[in-house]
């Protein structure tokens, strides 16, 4: 009843976290003094924060591939709380194109692999808005340097849906703190961002095993607090403030299993701003 009776007004509340969470958000950025010359490095620890893509940072091309691996331990629905166990991978490749497989085929090894363990709550506010507070630990290790880091983040999450006649807009943030410790090098990063985005859904007429298949397109902002900088060998370091991403998405009203995994949500995007570009895999949904 207490649900019900502050379902409105708080879900309108929702679309002013943004602005509240900038307030209360606060990061920094740091690198202890060393011999630029002697750092071989890319921040390839903080590929699992930026989802699968093809990226350009200044000369060189990344390729970054995250499995989103999860397991749900309780779920929110009608009850006041979930949680899930996320395990994401991450692949990353230097310098290889996809009209490289053309010629060479497939990489033969893998440059950088990040592996992870999160935990994710599931408070149900309202009816169609949730939050979701995260927590994530890791392991990153550069095969082509012999670089290893350890990778953390934790963060908050939002999603409030709107529904009206067929369609869905959905209201995503995301505000998270992320770092790593690289113990080789003289070297410790952390920086705190902001997302926010907006998607639309439309069912299209199409089933799959019983399930009504929609499309969505969406737009989304981030803002990171001071400056991330990606440091690459004999280059300047690049510089992130913000980013702006657009792309579209299809799935399935409501969880469709194949078999006992669940299908995500898949789609394509282009990430833009700043020293950074991007052609994005989205999997599980842009937010």
């Amino acid at each position: 009843m207490w649900r019900e009776h502050h379902d409105g007004r708080l879900a309108r509340l929702c679309v002013a976290l943004p602005l509240l969470l900038l307030v209360a958000g606060s990061a920094s950025l740091r690198a202890q003094e060393s011999d630029p010359d002697e750092i071989d490095y890319v921040n390839y620890a903080f590929a699992s924060q930026l989802g699968s893509g093809i990226y350009k940072v200044g000369d060189r091309t990344v390729q970054i591939y995250r499995i989103p691996i999860s397991y749900p331990i309780r779920s929110a629905e009608d009850r006041p709380w979930g949680l899930k166990l996320r395990f994401p991978v991450t692949l990353g490749f230097y310098d290889f194109k996809p009209r490289d497989i053309i010629d060479d085929g497939l990489p033969d090894d893998v440059n950088t692999l990040t592996i992870a363990g999160a935990v994710e709550f599931d408070f149900p506010i309202t009816r169609h808005w949730n939050l979701k507070p995260i927590g994530e630990f890791g392991v990153a290790k550069d095969f082509s340097g012999g670089q290893q880091s350890y990778v953390y983040s934790a963060g908050l999450k939002s999603r409030a849906v709107f529904p009206w006649k067929e369609y869905d807009f959905i209201v995503g943030n995301k505000l998270v703190w992320a770092g790593q410790s690289a113990p080789s090098v003289i070297l410790a990063d952390d920086f705190a961002k902001l997302d926010t985005g907006f998607e639309v859904r439309h069912p299209l007429p199409l089933r799959i095993s019983g399930h009504v298949v929609d499309v969505g397109g969406f737009f989304e902002n981030f803002i990171y607090f001071d400056t991330l900088q990606f440091l690459v060998a004999g280059e300047e370091p690049a510089q992130i403030t913000s980013q702006y991403e657009i792309g579209v998405t299809f799935g399935t009203k409501g969880p469709w299993k194949l078999w006992l995994i669940r299908v995500p949500r898949i789609g394509v995007s282009y990430r833009f701003g700043d020293d950074l570009t991007a052609v994005r895999l989205v999997l599980g949904g842009p937010f």
